[in-house]
């Protein structure tokens, strides 16, 4: 029997130059703040503006347990004062808007991207994103409750590539 199963991701990121002089962050829209837009028209898919959400939907992929199938995922850039109070702290770090990824009853492969402009050959860049992992196979008295089967976690991963790589090619992605 298939679990029902809530897998929320929440993000924010930074691409800083190493060198102390030039900390300036090179994403476009880094905190979510910028705004958002529905990607390909889709209500249920709000982006934040300079990102592209990708995701695989109605297929299976490596690690996925058997009869599961992929679904494309909702998002939201969630405003904090429309969050529960009680996660307020734990989902944003700072600012008033997270990017929150979804599906419930269904696994997700998703990634969320951007082109970065302004990068030198042979420079060295920090990147830095807060991944909040939130899977809920039920809720009991009020409180989530994480699945119990290890199929069902959440591996997260981020990297980068050249641009114009697809973007589950992961020889080359580093």
């Amino acid at each position: 029997m298939i679990k029902r199963i809530l897998q929320t991701l929440f993000i924010g990121a930074l691409l800083l130059p190493q060198s102390a002089q030039a900390r300036t962050n090179l994403l476009v829209n880094p905190g979510f703040e910028g705004g958002y837009f529905h990607q390909d028209g889709i209500p249920e898919l709000a982006v934040p503006n300079g990102w592209r959400a990708h995701y695989l939907d109605g297929t299976t992929f490596p690690g996925i347990a058997d009869g599961y199938i992929a679904r494309r995922p909702e998002t939201v850039v969630w405003y904090i004062q429309d969050a529960p109070v009680e996660e307020r702290s734990q989902f944003f770090l700072d600012g008033n808007f997270t990017f929150k990824l979804f599906k419930p009853w269904a696994p997700l492969y998703s990634a969320l991207s951007q082109d970065v402009n302004g990068l030198q050959a042979g420079a060295n860049y920090e990147f830095i994103a807060n991944v909040f992992v939130d899977v809920v196979d039920h809720y009991s008295a009020g409180a989530k409750v994480p699945p119990s089967n290890e199929s069902e976690g959440v591996i997260v991963r981020t990297g980068a590539s050249p641009v114009g790589v697809e973007w589950r090619n992961e020889s080359q992605i580093n």
